[in-house]
């Protein structure tokens, strides 16, 4: 269970930290237009296996199935480019490699392209993978914490960045599950885990990455850490949530002895320092634990919260407790966060905070997701939140569903 439990907890908003993996073209069967790419997870005695479906729509009750899926056995990263037409990138997770893929009209996926990472000491493809609209292409590496930068059309090596992630010595460092496109620049938060305890730092760092030139310039804040998601705002102000067992940590006792509050933190479009001011969940959500900060529609964004007759939080269950099925999706104004509301007709699961958005054109607002996955893993249930009090199933999937993309 906690194999997981570590996967998933990983899995968030936008820029998920998973992808394909899998033989250099494969074909999904059906002839019907390639519109949309749904990723997933299925979980057997022997291990896990990743999944891609294309589908034509996303009508309300659509069903995946593993029949009409390409098998993808490994898992790393993946990246649709916001205005990509049917084209999209992976990271391998079993060797240093990133390819490029296009699904065509009749539900074909080829790749049409890779570029080997060995020469810049990579071992996988896993990380964050981020390829804006344009001719570079990022990928933090989660594993030795450099920025690879690829070209996105020759698929060549651009070069190799080193990123300082600006924790506090003899601490463990790791980048945020979710990299943010904010005009020019890419946007991705790091987080200190102390070794001797795996409690947090109270430090945030913000790394900017310009498009354009690749620069690299950092923003930090002592306020909170742990923060692990991100979202955007309907202005393009950017949102930094906690990882969900850092509230629970602080309720057990389990926090370490100043774990900060458990707090949003706001960088505004284009700006280059975070906002004095906070956003203290726990006056927000009554003294609950919450986390899994996820992009809804407009200035909405949706957290996890723990339910009010949940057990009490000890050392001794506060790490099975974020498995067990007593979370539920709350919805934020992330522009005036007076409180949160639960959102109806989502039945409450454990906690993990899965959630994208898929954008129909340009000229329309993205569709906001959230994913209710079974405490067992066996299948997942796809919401549209566009209102997040009339939530709608759009999807069901086997395993656990993580991704969606338009790609066309």
């Amino acid at each position: 269970m906690a194999h997981r439990r570590d996967l998933l907890t990983t899995l968030t908003a936008l820029g998920l930290v998973l992808g394909c993996a899998g033989s250099p073209a494969s074909t999904a069967p059906g002839d019907f237009p390639a519109e949309y790419l749904t990723v997933g997870i299925t979980y057997s005695p022997e291990g896990q296996s990743g999944y891609g479906t294309i589908l034509p729509s996303l009508a309300e009750g659509t069903q995946v199935s593993l029949d009409t899926s390409v098998v993808i056995p490994g898992l790393g990263s993946l990246s649709v480019p916001p205005s990509s037409d049917g084209v999209f990138y992976v990271g391998l997770a079993e060797s240093p490699r990133i390819q490029r893929f296009e699904a065509v009209g009749d539900g074909t996926v080829t790749m049409t392209g890779e570029v080997d990472l060995l020469r810049f000491g990579a071992v996988t493809g896993a990380g964050i993978l981020v390829v804006p609209d344009g001719p570079r292409g990022y990928l933090f590496n989660v594993f030795t914490r450099d920025l690879i930068v690829f070209d996105t059309e020759e698929m060549t090596l651009i070069e190799n960045i080193d990123i300082d992630l600006g924790q506090p010595e003899g601490v463990d460092e790791y980048y945020s599950n979710v990299a943010l496109i904010d005009g020019d620049r890419v946007v991705i938060t790091t987080l200190g885990v102390r070794p001797e305890d795996t409690t947090l730092t109270t430090r945030t760092r913000a790394v900017f990455v310009d498009i354009e030139t690749s620069e690299v310039t950092y923003a930090d804040s002592e306020r909170c850490g742990g923060l692990t998601s991100a979202v955007k705002d309907a202005s393009g102000n950017l949102y930094f949530g906690p990882i969900l067992r850092h509230g629970s940590d602080i309720l057990a006792g389990t926090a370490g002895d100043s774990p900060g509050p458990l707090c949003i933190l706001r960088i505004a479009s284009g700006a280059t320092e975070f906002d004095e001011e906070f956003v203290d969940l726990f006056a927000l959500t009554g003294g609950r634990p919450a986390g899994g900060l996820s992009q809804g529609a407009g200035d909405t964004a949706f957290l996890v919260v723990r339910e009010e007759d949940a057990p009490e939080l000890t050392p001794e269950n506060v790490r099975e407790a974020n498995l067990e099925e007593d979370w539920s999706y709350h919805a934020i104004d992330l522009t005036d966060p007076t409180s949160v509301q639960r959102v109806p007709g989502i039945p409450s699961g454990a906690g993990y905070s899965v959630a994208w958005s898929v954008r129909e054109s340009a000229a329309v607002e993205p569709t906001p997701f959230l994913v209710r996955i079974d405490q067992g893993f066996g299948s997942s249930t796809v919401y549209d939140v566009s209102d997040p009090l009339a939530p709608v199933v759009r999807l069901r999937a086997p395993g656990a569903a993580v991704a969606t993309f338009r790609l066309r």
